[in-house]
């Protein structure tokens, strides 16, 4: 099942730091729902519809029942997801002229991997066979910041045919529109000192959110439903095309890449490959800086587990002798550790090949 969220007003995901009311006052929120998020809200709508106790949800719907196997976005009538982290743009004032009223357009490139020879990158003296991202002709670049990719555009980024290609930036489709507020005493009934504060709010323009899933109960998804904090509201609605996102049809070598279209939570710091059915050896990554996930358990009301999670966008490359064409047909695998079932560690598979130095 495939459905789209449409937001009606502003949004506030709030990140890992701590806000305690009279100590901060200042509540960061991220531009992006989590996975868990937005598979909290869906399973409360599933249950809700069909009748679930609160205290059964857990049971009566496991994975087996539902969970969320795809998560795109929806741009400018486009669909994109996070920029590869080893697309770089080569100059960060150069970017495509557009209408005012039109969100900007970035070049970007892939990074050369470079194979190198004899290296040495520990106190062990042993030559090694290593690989470094790195720019052409070891010019300066810059990272864009929150970057979106065309789904179009990935699919040739996978297959590694893609000398340069345009990225959008998140920020240009997500308005801030911080939201003051502060506490009151009911009893005196005038403001309670230090406790003034404002929330990091967000006002989606020409955006929302894909979701495909496995659901084994009906769901009627004309609904209007709560998101995030303060339980703002959003437009659940139907698509009637499926959405594809990566190409089936990539020429392996011996080479291969994992690119993550969502946060991951890794235990060992990279993919396990058993969840692949494949032996590979990893030589090189390309990954972003960790984030801090957690949340609320409304059932046994304390705070759940804090992960430092693989940020979307991150990309591990990978060597073998063996034949990995069957990738081909395991694109959208979620390879995440834990909570996989929630739409963490979503991952397309690509090819690459290398320069040497």
């Amino acid at each position: 099942m495939e459905l789209r969220i449409e937001p009606l007003d502003t949004l506030f995901f709030r990140d890992g730091k701590p806000f305690s009311m009279g100590e901060e006052t200042w509540a960061d929120s991220h531009l992006l729902p989590s996975p868990s998020v937005i598979y909290g809200m869906l399973r409360t709508a599933i249950a809700t519809q069909n009748g679930i106790p609160f205290e059964d949800i857990n049971d009566l719907l496991g994975k087996e029942v539902f969970s969320i196997i795809g998560i795109y976005y929806r741009a400018n009538n486009q669909i994109v997801l996070p920029m590869p982290l080893d697309l770089v743009s080569y100059d960060k004032e150069a970017y495509i002229i557009k209408a005012e009223n039109e969100a900007k357009e970035y070049e970007v490139k892939p990074l050369e991997i470079r194979k190198i020879e004899n290296a040495i990158f520990s106190s062990i003296k042993s030559a090694i066979k290593s690989y470094l991202l790195v720019a052409k002709n070891l010019e300066q670049v810059d990272a864009i910041e929150d970057g979106m990719i065309i789904s179009t555009e990935l699919s040739k980024y996978l297959a590694n045919e893609i000398l340069t290609t345009k990225a959008i930036k998140l920020t240009d489709f997500l308005m801030k529109e911080p939201k003051i507020g502060i506490a009151r005493d009911d009893m005196m009934r005038n403001a309670d000192e230090g406790m003034l504060y404002r929330v990091d709010m967000k006002r989606p323009k020409e955006f929302q959110i894909g979701v495909v899933f496995h659901l084994t109960i009906p769901l009627n998804p004309n609904t209007i439903l709560k998101l995030g904090g303060e339980g703002k509201t959003i437009n659940l609605l139907a698509t009637r095309i499926p959405t594809k996102i990566a190409a089936q049809n990539i020429v392996f070598n011996n080479r291969f890449k994992i690119y993550f279209a969502t946060p991951a939570i890794l235990l060992n710091g990279q993919p396990d490959l058993s969840k692949l059915g494949i032996e590979a050896k990893l030589v090189a990554a390309c990954v972003g800086k960790p984030i801090s996930l957690g949340g609320f358990d409304l059932k046994e009301k304390k705070a759940k587990q804090m992960y430092r999670v693989v940020p979307a966008g991150s990309v591990f490359y990978y060597e073998t002798p063996n034949d990995v064409t069957i990738l081909n047909d395991k694109q959208g695998t979620p390879l995440s550790d834990e909570q996989a079932e929630q739409g963490f560690g979503i991952a397309y598979f690509g090819t690459w090949n290398y320069i040497n130095k």
